[in-house]
């Protein structure tokens, strides 16, 4: 509720918002759960508090009309009765309640004034008081059947359903039914008139962006399978990594083992990303019904998403992670800075790559297989395992860059002693780090531009992010 009168009254000062927002739980009933989590892990609040919610929603920005699609689906007959008591109540002080429901209980029917009932095809099959509606049921039907036939919403239902044309065609001839058509020929014939409502405009871009970011940065600290799961695989990630490539020597074993143990890292950091999408995907439904409600622009929201998990998921635990690694595996001293960035900005790449993909495709059960192959894929394309791939194809990989980087900045400045099994001591040389890189096709010089390169790759990521759901708001 916080959130969506910060955006929608985001000209009235902080103690009016407050002030709103107590008001409406009070008026709701829901100050007992006010500081509940809406989904999750855990029990969170019931259905019938949750519809009560969305009504909040609209009620914390004043709307004078509301319009609820099946606000007592999935709730028991208590709840249903309930809501729609409290819809009558909200009608009863000025607003406008349109409210579409299907089977409906007569308990809760009976709470409001108005009934469209809307037979296959849009064709309408009763228009009028509720109060009226079993008299009109029982004249169509006749009175035998109206006594056998449990409530008046459910014999017009099951008639209409099984294909009773009787309720079309006396509804057509109705007067209330050409009233209502005469209503909604005037208001096509009208032209449209802009109301220009300064108090519920989109407000300016900081402010979408400083409530999208406080909303992701309190999901993101508090939901155990983000932030508390990432410092903690990286903190396992680097004591099995560090203890697997301890101490690594200066010879051809520790070329070979370097090269692999780079490639474990880019693994663990791609494969840390996937969480990313299947989080995204989560808050999708969110976005579009937000979205559609006016109260930020998707630019707005895709920002905050990625400074969050820039901040919170691809600085600390990447850094935790080769702070854990770089001692402990005795790579090149005085070079951790340059290696410790790359790992973020790897991460930040894996992440924003796995946004967009999350943004791309219909839901998570298919984003998340595709990903992880692709993530293989690019792991592949982009170091040393595949050489004789075309040089475009492994430019496709944003890996390819993150591999030279580490390479060029362990390797060069160090000699390694070529002692290849069944060579004698005497017969072993030495082959600078530079040798080395020249040997496995790595550019020694790489560093400046592969870092560009890794923040192109990002910002090319999210780009195709905020497009993706841009062309899915559009489409809706």
């Amino acid at each position: 509720l916080s959130f969506a009168v910060a955006l929608r009254s985001w000209r009235s000062s902080q103690q009016a918002r407050e002030l709103r927002v107590l008001h409406v739980l009070r008026r709701l009933g829901l100050e007992d759960v006010a500081d509940s989590r809406l989904g999750g892990q855990g029990r969170g609040i019931s259905g019938g508090e949750r519809r009560r919610t969305a009504v909040g929603v609209e009620l914390v920005a004043c709307r004078r009309v509301l319009v609820l699609d099946e606000p007592t689906s999935g709730l028991d007959a208590v709840s249903a009765v309930a809501l729609s008591k409290l819809l009558a109540e909200l009608a009863e002080e000025g607003r406008v309640v349109i409210a579409c429901v299907h089977q409906p209980v007569p308990e809760a029917l009976a709470h409001f004034d108005t009934t469209l009932v809307m037979a296959p095809g849009g064709r309408c099959a009763y228009y009028g008081r509720t109060s009226e509606l079993q008299d009109w049921v029982s004249a169509v039907q006749g009175n035998a059947t109206a006594a056998a036939a449990s409530s008046s919403c459910d014999r017009i239902l099951d008639a209409i359903s099984a294909g009773d044309a009787r309720f079309v065609e006396a509804c057509s001839g109705s007067e209330s039914y050409t009233h209502m058509r005469g209503d909604i020929l005037r208001c096509q014939a009208t032209e449209s008139q802009s109301i220009d409502d300064a108090e519920f405009s989109m407000p300016p871009g900081y402010v979408q962006f400083r409530q999208l970011f406080a909303r992701e940065m309190r999901i993101c600290l508090r939901d155990p399978g983000l932030a508390q799961w990432q410092f903690l695989s990286a903190i396992v990630a680097g004591i099995l990594i560090a203890f697997t490539y301890r101490s690594l020597p200066l010879n051809l074993v520790g070329v070979i083992s370097r090269i692999g143990m780079f490639f474990a890292v880019q693994c663990i950091l791609g494969m840390q990303a996937l969480q990313t999408l299947m989080t995204w995907r989560e808050g999708y439904t969110c976005f579009l019904r937000e979205r559609a409600a006016g109260y930020f622009r998707t630019s707005a929201y895709v920002c905050a998403k990625t400074v969050v998990d820039a901040v919170v998921l691809r600085i600390g635990p990447p850094l935790l992670f080769g702070g854990i690694l770089y001692p402990l595996t005795g790579l090149h001293v005085g070079r951790s800075g340059l290696f410790l960035l790359i790992l973020c900005l790897t991460s930040l790449a894996s992440s924003t790559f796995c946004m967009a993909l999350g943004a791309l495709s219909p839901r998570s059960s298919v984003g998340v297989p595709f990903a992880s192959l692709l993530l293989l894929l690019l792991l592949l394309l982009g170091g040393v395992m595949i050489r004789d791939a075309p040089s475009w194809l492994s430019s496709l990989s944003y890996f390819k860059a993150s591999s030279v980087v580490l390479a060029a900045n362990e390797f060069v400045g160090l000699t390694f002693v070529f002692d290849p099994v069944g060579m004698s001591s005497t017969e072993n040389k030495s082959l600078t780090g530079s040798e080395w890189l020249r040997l496995l096709e790595i550019d020694a010089a790489g560093g400046v531009k592969e870092v560009l390169l890794l923040v192109a790759w990002s910002a090319g990521f999210v780009i195709v992010a905020w497009a993706a759901l841009v062309a899915a708001t559009r489409c809706r």
